[in-house]
C-alpha cells in the first residue's frame, strides 16, 4: 500500500510536469490570482511555466526568489508558439475558464494614475456622435402635454497625430476632421409637420416628416451660396496642445479656418470640449471607489424661440467604479454624475440641468475608449406661461476607433 501511494505521487508529478510548458515573458505584465488581485509585477525576459490556457489568459507557475507562485498572465504578454498553445488549450478545463473570467474582471485595488499618452507619429482616430432633442411642455385643455419641437444630430471623425512635446511639457498633436455630418429637424407648430435638413460632404438635403426628399442644395448654390463646402473644412489640418490629463490647452487654426468651421457647423459645437472628449482626469492615483470632481460648460444659442444664456456651467463628479479587462488591457470604468448651476437669462427664463454617463479609460495609455454623457437642460420661461417649461436632452458618445488611419 505504501509503495502504491509513492508510485501515484510520482505519476502525478510526471503528469503535471508534462502539462507545463516553459515560456518567456516578452513584455512587462502582471500576475493575477483567480479573483483578479495582482500577485506580482513581471519583467520582460522572465521564465513562466504555463499549465493551461483559457480565453486570453494563461495559468501557470512564476518562479520567484521566495519560491514562486501560481497565477494568471495575459496571453499577449507571453512568447508562446503554436505547438505550445495547442498543448495548453488541450489542458484547459471548465475550472480554468471560470478562473480566467474572474481574473478578467480584475477586481484589484491596485492604484492607477490615469494619464493621456500620444507618442510621436502615432495616429489616434476618434468618432463623436451627438444628438439633442428640444421638447416643450405646454398646457392644452387643462393638461400638460409634451410637444417635440426640434432635433439635432452631429457626427464627426477626428484624427490626432503625435508631434512630440512642447517646451511646457504639453503634447503637440496635428488634428484633422476626417468626416462630418449633421442634421436639424424642426416642427411647425401650426401644421405639426416636421422638416429635416441633412448636411454631408455634398451639401444639404431637405426631407419631410415621412422621409421623402423635398430638395437638394449643393455648397455654393442657393441658400448655401456663402457656405464653405465640407471638403474644404475636412482638408484643413490644425494643431492642438494637450495636457497629460487630456485637456485642450490651445488650438491653432490657419487664418479663417475657425470662422469657416463655425459657419459650416452652424455654431452648434463647442469645439474645444468636443475635441477633448469632455472628460476630466484625476490629479492623483485612484482605486475602485475613489471619486474626484471637474468643471463643465455648455455654450448655447437660440432654441425653439427661447433665448438661452450664452453659457451654462456646472460640476461633475467622477467615480472609479471598477476595473475590467478589455482583451488583456486593464480598463477603468468611470461613472459620471453632475449638475448645472441655475442661471437666468436677460428675458427672465431660468435654466438648470443634470448630467449622467459612463466612460471606459485604458489605464496604460489614458485613451478614452468609449464614453456616453447625457445632459438634460431644464428651462422655465415665465414669459410663456402656457408652455410651462422646455427640456433639451443632449446625448454625446465618443468612441476610440484605433490607431490606423483609413483613407
Amino acid at each position: 500500500m505504501k509503495h502504491t501511494f509513492l508510485i501515484a505521487i510520482v505519476l502525478l508529478a510526471l503528469a503535471s510536469s508534462a502539462l507545463a510548458v516553459e515560456v518567456t515573458v516578452k513584455t512587462p505584465t502582471k500576475l493575477y490570482d483567480s479573483k483578479g488581485k495582482v500577485l506580482a509585477e513581471v519583467e520582460a525576459g522572465r521564465s513562466f511555466k504555463a499549465e493551461r490556457l483559457s480565453n486570453k489568459f494563461v495559468y501557470g507557475f512564476l518562479p520567484l526568489p521566495t519560491g514562486g507562485t501560481r497565477g494568471w498572465i495575459a496571453l499577449a504578454a507571453l512568447d508562446l508558439n503554436e505547438d505550445a498553445r495547442r498543448q495548453l488549450e488541450a489542458a484547459g478545463t471548465a475550472e480554468s475558464s471560470n478562473r480566467s473570467q474572474q481574473a478578467a474582471s480584475s477586481a484589484s485595488d491596485e492604484p492607477v494614475l490615469l494619464r493621456y499618452r500620444l507618442a510621436k507619429d502615432k495616429v489616434q482616430v476618434y468618432e463623436t456622435v451627438s444628438g439633442a432633442d428640444v421638447t416643450l411642455v405646454a398646457s392644452h385643455e387643462g393638461r400638460l402635454v409634451s410637444l417635440p419641437m426640434m432635433r439635432m444630430w452631429t457626427r464627426f471623425v477626428v484624427t490626432r497625430r503625435g508631434k512630440g512635446q512642447a517646451d511646457d511639457g504639453s503634447i503637440l498633436a496635428a488634428m484633422q476632421l476626417r468626416d462630418i455630418e449633421f442634421s436639424t429637424s424642426q416642427m411647425n407648430k401650426d401644421t405639426m409637420a416636421w422638416t429635416e435638413k441633412r448636411f454631408d460632404r455634398e451639401g444639404m438635403k431637405v426631407y419631410d416628416g415621412k422621409g421623402r426628399l423635398l430638395s437638394t442644395v449643393r455648397y455654393g448654390e442657393g441658400e448655401l451660396a456663402d457656405a464653405p463646402g465640407a471638403d474644404w473644412v475636412l482638408n484643413k489640418p490644425f494643431e492642438a496642445r494637450l495636457t497629460d490629463r487630456n485637456e485642450v490647452r490651445k488650438i491653432t487654426f490657419a487664418a479663417g479656418d475657425k470662422k469657416h468651421l463655425s459657419r459650416f457647423m452652424g455654431g452648434q459645437i463647442d469645439l474645444k470640449s468636443a475635441l477633448a472628449g469632455a472628460f476630466a482626469y484625476p490629479e492623483k492615483p485612484i482605486t475602485p471607489g475613489d471619486s474626484w470632481e471637474g468643471e463643465t460648460s455648455h455654450k448655447l444659442g437660440k432654441r425653439s424661440g427661447v433665448a438661452f444664456p450664452t453659457k451654462l456651467t456646472g460640476r461633475i463628479r467622477y467615480t472609479f467604479e471598477r476595473r475590467i479587462m478589455r482583451g488583456d488591457r486593464p480598463t477603468a470604468v468611470i461613472t459620471i454624475r453632475g449638475k448645472l448651476n441655475p442661471v437666468q437669462s436677460k428675458e427672465g427664463a431660468r435654466f438648470d440641468g443634470v448630467i449622467q454617463g459612463q466612460a471606459l479609460i485604458d489605464e496604460a495609455t489614458g485613451i478614452n475608449i468609449s464614453s456616453t454623457v447625457k445632459t438634460i437642460f431644464r428651462v422655465m420661461d415665465p414669459s410663456r406661461p402656457k408652455d410651462g417649461k422646455a427640456t433639451v436632452t443632449s446625448t454625446t458618445t465618443q468612441t476610440y476607433k484605433g490607431n490606423k488611419l483609413k483613407e
